[in-house]
């Protein structure tokens, strides 16, 4: 297996010494001239390792250590360089470089360096962190993972219980691709945007003749699933009524057109989802409670984004890296600090906002830089009020009042499940240690 070598060096004859040296070894050597062509091969390709020079036009090495430094998986870097400066040592190896090798370099001592730096590179890249489309590396994108996994072998109903924008349909699609009815149909029904009174033609089907409009025969969605998986999303919008037929169908298998007396035999996977809370709903008289416990025989929440702020800048960098693809601009990237600063907001439409937000900033941006200014960062923040600026879009609706509250219950749960050790309360919540401490401070909790 070859090892992806990304040098980053003006310097041309250097660049041609190492490439025959790297012939018939296992590194293959791809090569940038300048600090920004590196960060724009970074991004499209995480590297096994970094051969980077110090002195270079435009970004230099020490700078551009920084930028790898915030990447979601940062590769192990080697510098090299014609000064043996002791200063310049240190401050590399600060900045995150794993080793140092002085110009002209030793053939055998560039390629041990090289192969012995590549072995300490992060086990996973940024790929890794996907699941079926769902992005994050958290404890609680873990366990969902793992649910996901545990119910798609089986033919059971799963109810997806979760705020809007959370990605409810990747998980439901994620179910599909891992069960055995991966290569049958995933039809996606948004349940709260059928007219009012065409749920049961809908849902069921119809024969030509029995409404007004119905101009021939009509098979329902049951039908068009048979065989696969029915997404029946925002199910707790759905009326009294329909609730009532579609019951009868988990329980029998069957369905009925409307105007039919005849029962059609369906086999179908049914995957539901809300965002609305079906137990109040139940009490409230507007959803069955014989549904709500069929549809939840295997009930996962999704969490909202704010629950897992670490996967945050992870998921920043995922949907600026499509932009780079769909815009043709593959030198786009964050300022230094704002995907850890874009953590600090509660982002109220969770994924589907930050996903949004992202975009806009990529469009809207005029260099390769995107900074702070192109966000509406007037959004409530996770751990407080709104924060405005003057000639800023109009503010994000004030954050929910429970959010302090769950945040610093979270962190209290975790200080007691770590016995107190900071560092790895902070990786249980995915946050950094300065993330960490001012959040204690902010609760009082030192």
């Amino acid at each position: 297996m070859q090892l992806d070598v990304l040098l980053i060096d003006d310097d041309p004859d250097i660049v041609d010494m190492i490439e025959i040296w790297c012939t018939d070894t296992p590194l293959a050597v791809r090569s940038v001239s300048t600090g920004e062509e590196g960060l724009a091969a970074m991004s499209a390709r995480v590297p096994d390792v970094v051969l980077l020079d110090m002195y270079m036009p435009g970004i230099s090495g020490l700078e551009l250590l920084d930028h790898i430094a915030e990447l979601p998986v940062p590769p192990p870097v080697v510098f090299f360089s014609a000064s043996s400066d002791v200063d310049l040592v240190v401050e590399a190896m600060r900045r995150g470089a794993q080793d140092y090798v002085v110009k002209p370099p030793r053939r055998d001592d560039l390629l041990d360096k090289l192969q012995s730096a590549s072995r300490r590179r992060p086990s996973q890249v940024l790929r890794s962190h996907e699941f079926h489309g769902m992005v994050g590396a958290s404890p609680v994108m873990e366990k969902l993972y793992r649910e996901l996994e545990r119910v798609s072998g089986t033919s059971i109903t799963v109810l997806l219980a979760g705020e809007s924008g959370t990605g409810k349909e990747l998980a439901a699609r994620a179910v599909h691709t891992l069960s055995p009815r991966v290569d049958a149909v995933f039809l996606p029904v948004n349940c709260a945007a059928i007219s009012p009174g065409l749920e049961d033609a809908e849902l069921f089907g119809h024969v030509k003749g029995s409404f007004t409009g119905a101009m021939r025969d009509r098979a329902g969605w049951f039908e068009q699933a048979s065989g696969g998986t029915l997404f029946l999303d925002e199910v707790g919008d759905l009326p009294l009524g329909a609730q009532a037929k579609l019951l009868r169908t988990l329980q029998e298998g069957t369905v009925q057109r409307v105007g039919s007396s005849q029962t059609i035999a369906v086999d179908v996977r049914v995957v539901a989802a809300t965002h609305k809370d079906l137990r109040a709903e139940v009490e409230a008289g507007r959803f069955r409670q014989d549904l709500w416990f069929r549809l939840a025989t295997f009930e996962i929440a999704i969490p909202p984004l704010r629950a897992r702020i670490g996967d945050v800048p992870l998921l920043a960098e995922t949907y600026l890296q499509r932009a780079r693809v769909s815009l043709g601009r593959p030198g786009l990237r964050f300022a230094r600090g704002l995907r850890e600063r874009l953590a600090e907001f509660a982002w109220p439409g969770n994924v589907r906002e930050l996903a949004s937000a992202v975009q806009r900033a990529a469009v809207l941006a005029d260099g390769d830089e995107l900074t702070e200014s192109l966000f509406r960062l007037d959004a409530p923040r996770v751990g407080g009020g709104a924060s405005r600026r003057s000639g800023s879009h109009a503010a994000v609706a004030p954050s929910a009042p429970s959010l302090d509250a769950y945040e610093e219950a979270a962190i209290k749960q975790a200080l007691l499940a770590c016995d107190g050790n900071l560092s790895r309360v902070s990786r249980q919540l995915g946050i950094s240690r300065t993330t960490l401490y001012r959040k204690l401070e902010r609760y009082g909790l030192r």
